[in-house]
């Protein structure tokens, strides 16, 4: 039989990868293809409902229990990819005063309205990575890559701002955990829920709704199911997810 004999009668030969042991007519050699899961994980610090009345959050001011200076709460998110961290942003204050209490006495700066500002919401250098400090309530959203994507860059662009100095946590003009936070999110995911409310510091009521943790809190639970765990003080890039073991929900 002649080479070209053997071609014509022989099996056909899929030549895959390095295998050459399977004629076409037979088998054929199926790629398995691994499919990427994507998640944003929304935190809060909202442990004292007691300074959470009539959808206003109270910081300061006589007539609440101990300490009796409200609570500012706590605002935080972190990606995930297949159950790594991708990335893990908490803004808060990085020093200049005490971050969550309102102990403190006015200063003479003041707001462009002559109003005294307190040391408390003075502007001060900022902490992308801020530590957690009390048991969390966080809400899990799933994300597709490019989501997941546009929110990471978002955060690292403004963790660049923060570091360099040019945003600052100011409180008076509502540069905060909570409005940060949200608004690197809603920038990607335009539908979440909003977490604007009236503020009442030392008896004063905000003239203006602020972005505060309780009332994104409260909205989020209105569309999310929440999970309640102590978290790590701080996540790090590469870190195992530490609520693995809840599923992510689809964005509503």
């Amino acid at each position: 039989m002649t080479g070209s004999d053997s071609a014509k009668t022989g099996p056909a030969w899929k030549g895959a990868g390095s295998s050459s042991s399977s004629p076409v007519q037979n088998k054929t050699r199926k790629e398995v293809l691994v499919k990427s899961s994507y998640g944003l994980t929304i935190g809060f610090e909202v442990n004292y409902p007691e300074y959470f009345k009539d959808d206003i959050q109270q910081i300061g001011g006589p007539g609440y229990p101990p300490p009796g200076d409200g609570d500012y709460g706590h605002a935080f998110f972190y990606l995930t990819k297949n159950g790594v961290v991708t990335c893990f942003f908490s803004f808060g204050p990085g020093g200049g005063g005490e971050p969550k209490r309102i102990g403190v006495p006015f200063t003479d700066i003041q707001s462009p309205d002559l109003n005294p500002i307190p040391m408390h919401a003075r502007a001060r250098p900022g902490d992308a990575s801020y530590p957690i400090s009390e048991p969390v309530t966080a809400f899990r959203l799933k994300l597709t890559q490019a989501q997941e994507e546009s929110i990471r860059n978002e955060a690292e662009r403004i963790r660049k701002q923060i570091e360099s100095g040019k945003q600052k946590y100011t409180a008076w003009v509502n540069d905060t955990c909570a409005e940060t936070a949200r608004d690197i999110i809603k920038k990607t995911l335009p539908n979440i829920p909003d977490g604007s409310g009236q503020v009442r510091v030392d008896g004063t009521l905000s003239r203006v709704k602020l972005v505060n943790p309780y009332m994104w809190h409260k909205n989020m639970t209105k569309k999310y199911k929440a999970v309640k765990e102590v978290l790590p003080r701080i996540l790090s890039t590469n870190d195992d997810d530490p609520l693995s073991a809840f599923e992510f929900e689809a964005i509503k």
